[in-house]
């Protein structure tokens, strides 16, 4: 029977999103801003929908029917900072209504949408021209958003797993990689890395009072510290990869490999102590 309500449900929200297009674009009933409004308010219709009544339907339909529906409007091609920071809006929704629901496969398809999103935009000939400020700005905010999600995920199963892991990797690869598409002063890249690095740092850190006062398990705070230190290195080791001379960089990244052996020692994370044993052979 729930699942019956949930297809109807669903179903009334793929009528909703088709009455949005045909009295948008389609019969040109409304203006561009009121396609966008009134698609936006079918999704934060669906997103609330499936909250409530805890349906994966609707949460899916909201998620595919909520980035898709603005760009039905004619011209959305010209607003890609406004349709990318709506995206992030309800991302960050999607991830709040994935944890809420317990199904992290919401979390983990929002993820992929939301790269395949920005991606796309950043190769887009009229995507060239984005400020790279604000652009920067917005791939930090999704950065951090998966970031937290997925610490969240090790916190609830209080273990890494191997899905745990590939988000972890292709959350850090995807930000590495964007960002260095969009500055293209490598020395300002390579601060901005480094800028991330310290934030970072500050974090692991403020990891032992975060989980303290959540009153989390005390194995908790040492997965998420060794997931902030293997992710500080990698972002340190691109960082002093753009603003170092060739002829230190040996010395610098030796520096970083003897710095993470230690943290890695201290606090008996194995896997940071790997990852400085693979900085020390590139150093040499």
């Amino acid at each position: 029977m729930e699942d019956y309500a949930s297809g109807l449900i669903g179903l009334g929200m793929i009528l909703a999103y088709l009455s949005a297009y045909f009295a948008g674009p389609y019969y040109h009933l409304l203006p561009d801003i009121g396609t966008f409004v009134l698609s936006a308010s079918v999704t934060a219709l669906a997103y609330f929908l499936s909250m409530a009544f805890k349906t994966r339907v609707v949460a899916v339909i909201s998620l595919f029917g909520g980035v898709l529906a603005p760009l039905l409007m004619a011209g959305a091609a010209g607003s890609h900072m406004v349709y990318l920071s709506y995206v992030f809006v309800l991302i960050a929704a999607m991830l709040v209504l994935s944890y809420r629901i317990s199904w992290p496969v919401l979390g983990y398809t929002s993820m992929f949408t939301s790269f395949i999103v920005i991606e796309t935009i950043i190769m887009l000939p009229s995507g060239q021209g984005i400020a790279s400020g604000g652009m920067a700005i917005l791939l930090h905010l999704f950065f951090t958003a998966f970031y937290i999600y997925n610490g969240l995920e090790v916190v609830r199963h209080s273990a890494i797993t191997r899905t745990t892991v590939i988000l972890f990797s292709s959350n850090l690869i995807f930000f590495l990689f964007t960002l260095n598409q969009v500055i293209t002063d490598n020395l300002r890249l390579g601060w901005v890395y480094l800028a991330d690095t310290a934030v970072l740092f500050g974090l692991f850190w403020s990891i032992p009072l975060i989980v303290r006062a959540a009153g989390e398990k005390a194995g908790c705070r040492k997965l998420l510290q060794m997931i902030c230190l293997v992710s500080c290195g990698l972002l340190a080791g691109f960082g002093v990869l753009a603003v170092t001379r060739p002829d230190f960089l040996g010395a610098v990244w030796g520096i970083e490999a003897l710095i993470l052996l230690a943290f890695g020692s201290r606090f008996n994370l194995f896997q940071v102590r790997i990852e400085s044993y693979v900085n020390q052979a590139v150093s040499v």
